[in-house]
């Protein structure tokens, strides 16, 4: 019965469904139960967040999905979640595991259920917030800028678009985010699955992405790619040692001791300054994330260099 006092028809209900599928869902993650169920919350002002995973595609019978494939999955996008939980916190170190508040920040938890065609997935943050009024946290801009990847993905594949929105949210995420987003790419792809996601909040608007099988493929090339990047940044510090070969030991007063190429001219600057003063490079560093184990490396090319005097200092 509705607030009229007129009673409403299962025809009526099912159309309002459907009408609220097409209005908020948007993606499969979320089913006509699902919403059925989360318009009764809202009107019952009762506090929920999560997010669904839906994997759909080359799924066996009884739509049962392997523990490896579901683990190495969801566990990957865990590890996605947390790396750009970092970069947004600024947090992201030059290596070794994450800081634990940023661990703790973007945690999720799941609990799996079974639907036709389909598994799915309720991810839930392990770290309980305050959800009304409702706050941005740290895991929902994560979220957030993974969609939006996800979403530029799935265009080019259709529409062959650009790619350098793509290259460029990659590049800012930086190569330890592009590992895991290749690991997580790599397992849809071999696997032949798709991922529906989607995100519900109370007093929030639903939230969905999607990655298919072909787009993981795609999205696995560009983010192996982005396992490796070039940035400008300036060395300051002493020189250690100079090397026969151009390739020197310097001092650097944020990074510790490392070693950089260096051109004739730079090396005869260095050679200068070397006991006598310290030295300014402008230079390329180019960090690498090992696909296999993750481990860091760095190199470093210098590009120009002067000796700083004690008004530089």
């Amino acid at each position: 019965m509705n607030r009229d006092g007129k009673s409403t028809s299962a025809a009526d209900l099912w159309n309002r469904l459907e009408a609220l599928e097409d209005e908020e869902s948007g993606s499969e993650a979320f089913g006509l139960g699902d919403l059925s169920a989360l318009r009764m919350m809202q009107r019952q002002h009762a506090e929920f967040h999560f997010v669904n995973a839906r994997f759909t595609g080359a799924l066996p019978e009884r739509h049962a999905i392997g523990v490896r494939e579901a683990t190495a999955a969801l566990g990957s996008l865990q590890d996605v979640l947390s790396e750009v939980g970092a970069v947004i916190m600024a947090q992201t170190p030059k290596r070794g595991p994450l800081p634990n508040e940023v661990l703790a920040s973007t945690a999720l938890r799941f609990s799996p259920q079974v639907m036709p065609g389909s598994v799915i997935f309720s991810l839930r943050p392990a770290r309980e917030t305050a959800l009304v009024p409702v706050e941005t946290t740290v895991l929902d801009t994560a979220i957030s800028e993974v969609f939006d990847l996800f979403d530029q993905v799935e265009r080019p594949v259709s529409s062959h678009g650009t790619l350098d929105s793509i290259t460029g949210v990659l590049r800012r995420f930086g190569p330890r985010t592009a590992r895991h987003l290749a690991r997580f790419a790599s397992t849809l792809r071999e696997s032949d699955l798709n991922l529906d996601l989607g995100v519900a909040r109370s007093g929030a608007k639903l939230q969905s992405s999607r990655i298919s099988t072909a787009g993981a493929g795609f999205l696995r090339k560009l983010a192996k790619d982005a396992t490796s990047r070039t940035d400008d940044v300036t060395i300051v510090g002493e020189v250690f040692n100079l090397g026969k070969d151009n390739k020197h030991k310097v001092d650097d007063v944020e990074r510790g001791r490392i070693v950089i190429t260096a051109s004739d001219e730079v090396t005869d600057l260095l050679h200068t300054a070397f006991k006598q003063s310290p030295v300014s490079i402008e230079a390329k560093e180019t960090q690498t994330v090992t696909a296999a184990t993750g481990a860091t490396t760095y190199a470093y090319e210098a590009v120009t260099a002067r000796i700083l005097k004690n008004d530089d200092l």
